[in-house]
């Protein structure tokens, strides 16, 4: 299943430019659908199997806290 960014943020309990930065900083790993070269927009997605793992790399003890309240 694919998420957007506010899907993962509102799961996490934290804000997109949160889950933002994540993706920015290579935590997060995400696609990219789309193309930017010709001036459109491209949506970002994450794997919910991808969004697993990166909490079990225990990336925010918050975040983790808040997923054991409101399950996948």
């Amino acid at each position: 299943m694919l998420l957007t960014l506010q899907q993962v943020a509102e799961r996490l309990a934290v804000s997109v430019g949160t889950v933002r930065d994540w993706e920015r900083d290579g935590a997060l790993p995400t696609f990219r659908l789309g193309k930017r070269s010709t001036g459109g927009r491209c949506v970002i997605r994450v794997r919910e199997c991808d969004l697993m793992r990166f909490l079990r790399r225990g990336a925010n003890a918050a975040a983790i806290c808040a997923m054991k309240e409101t399950p996948l």
